[in-house]
């Protein structure tokens, strides 16, 4: 369960860098980009992550990998 817990913040991890990559680009659209960059946080925050869950456990049973690597930068 903790490395599943793990695995999810690392997703959230990634997802915010994304955005604020973007974010960075939008900025020269002008303000009206900003309720946009909100609204794609608030829709990708939180969440079980389910699917990247099961990607990365089916992937462990037929590779095992270390416990303590970084999944989501593998």
């Amino acid at each position: 369960m903790q490395e599943t817990t793990r695995l999810a913040g690392l997703i959230q991890e990634r997802l915010d860098e994304t955005i604020d990559n973007h974010a960075s680009q939008l900025e020269s659209l002008g303000p009206d980009a900003l309720p946009l960059l909100k609204e794609a946080r608030d829709y990708l925050a939180g969440g079980k992550r389910m699917r990247a869950q099961f990607a990365v456990l089916g992937f462990r049973a037929v590779q095992p990998v270390d416990l303590f690597s970084d999944p989501v930068h593998e």
